[in-house]
C-alpha cells in the first residue's frame, strides 16, 4: 500500500474522521457519519476514483459510496463485516484494525440508521441515491 499508515497517522494526530489522497492531494473532514463522502461524490466524483482514504468507521454504507467512487485502497479504524464483503467484492484493498458484525448508532441502541437503509442492496449508484435521499430528510427534520 502507498502511504496508508502515513494516512492513518494523520487521521489519528488531527482527530479527522476521513482523508482520501489522490496525486498528492488532501481531502480531509472531521465531520461524522457518510456526510463528507457524500459532498465528496456530488462536488469531486472523479476525485475518488484510484484515491487512497483512510476513515475513522466504515459500515455498509460508506463501503458502497467507496466503491461508487472506485477508490484504490482504503485503511480504516472500525470496519463491519458487511462492508467488508462489499470492499472485497468491488476489489478495494482494505485493512483494519477492528472488524465488528455491525456498526451501531450513536445511542448504542441498535444498528446505525444509514446501516439500515443499505442493508438489502449490494448496488454502490443504489445505495448512493437511497443515501443521498435519508441524509436529506434528516437535514430537513432539523
Amino acid at each position: 500500500m502507498s502511504n496508508m499508515s502515513e494516512l492513518v497517522k494523520q487521521l489519528k494526530k488531527y482527530n479527522l474522521t476521513l482523508i482520501v489522497e489522490k496525486d498528492g492531494v488532501n481531502f480531509t473532514s472531521d465531520q461524522r457519519g457518510i456526510a463528507p463522502l457524500l459532498e465528496l461524490l456530488k462536488a469531486n466524483p472523479s476525485f475518488l476514483k484510484g484515491a487512497s482514504a483512510a476513515d475513522k468507521v466504515v459500515g455498509k454504507s460508506a463501503a458502497l459510496l467507496y466503491a461508487k467512487g472506485k477508490i484504490k485502497e482504503l485503511s480504516t479504524l472500525l470496519l463491519s463485516e458487511p462492508a467488508l464483503a462489499v470492499l472485497t467484492e468491488h476489489h478495494i484493498s482494505v485493512e483494519y484494525e477492528k472488524l465488528v458484525p455491525n456498526i451501531i448508532n450513536r445511542a448504542g441502541t441498535d444498528i446505525c440508521p444509514m446501516e439500515k437503509r443499505v442493508l438489502e442492496t449490494s448496488d454502490p449508484e443504489t445505495a448512493y441515491q437511497i443515501l443521498k435521499e435519508a441524509v436529506q430528510q434528516m437535514k430537513n427534520q432539523k
